[in-house]
């Protein structure tokens, strides 16, 4: 997962940030932000789908 995916998640996610707090702490704008939330969690649930099946 790209570097700036994963930052957007783990700040949004683990660190409890608003999404105009994420896009003000990686310098970008909120709907880039958004952006980078929708492509990291597509990501996720890409690389976890094959381990649920696998259960």
């Amino acid at each position: 997962m790209p570097a700036r995916q994963r930052a957007a998640l783990a700040l949004f996610y683990v660190d409890g940030l608003s999404m105009a707090e994420v896009a003000h702490a990686m310098e970008t704008q909120p709907k880039a932000v958004e952006s980078l939330l929708s492509r990291g969690r597509a990501h996720l649930k890409a690389l976890l789908t094959p381990l649920k099946e696998a259960l």
